[in-house]
């Protein structure tokens, strides 16, 4: 009998070759874009502030402006209303990290405002978008304690003569008191 790559367990090996389409469409419609804007805004921040500090440090600033950035804008939009002193102070920072951005990207691309929007503009969009929706499916998703709420009514004692249900031995005790007059008439 011929052996084939199936009985060798090659088809488990090499499994995970044939998921990756899917993996990059998932990733394109709904992955994370933020690592990927920030890596390449890093190498931005490292070539406007080349010959101004060293290469290691000049990608650590572009990190550390854009993160600042993505929090700012997340922290702005996390409380869309409450307090309105908390809420200008949240936004004046988010407006300023994106301005602090903008700039560093208007000195690459040599003062050209169409290029030097997009990353800016990605990265506060994505941080606004990751509150909203994170909100959004807060509201969607069912109440830990409504989830309580509802395992805890659930009947867990059954009436061995009629079938009916009940949430606590007391509630089972006074119907078969009241019901079937104290017995147990499953004897």
């Amino acid at each position: 009998m011929a052996t084939t790559a199936n009985d060798l367990g090659y088809h488990q090996d090499w499994a995970w070759i044939r998921q990756i389409p899917d993996k990059v469409v998932r990733w394109f419609e709904s992955g994370d874009l933020v690592p990927l804007l920030i890596v390449v805004s890093a190498v931005h921040y490292a070539a406007v502030l080349k010959g101004k500090d060293q290469w290691l440090v000049a990608i650590a600033i572009g990190l550390l402006v854009d993160l600042g950035h993505y929090r700012w804008v997340r922290a702005a939009a996390r409380y869309p209303g409450g307090k309105t002193g908390q809420m200008v102070v949240r936004w004046t920072f988010a407006m300023i990290m994106t301005g602090i951005s903008l700039a560093y990207h208007w000195r690459y691309y040599a003062g050209d405002a169409w290029l030097s929007i997009p990353i800016p503009l990605l990265i506060a969009s994505l941080a606004w978008l990751a509150k909203v929706d994170a909100r959004s499916q807060k509201k969607d998703a069912p109440d830990a304690e409504d989830d309580a709420r509802t395992i805890k009514h659930k009947p867990r004692i059954a009436c061995k003569v009629c079938g009916e249900g009940f949430t606590s031995t007391q509630q089972y005790a006074a119907h078969m008191r009241w019901k079937h007059h104290g017995s147990d008439k499953s004897n």
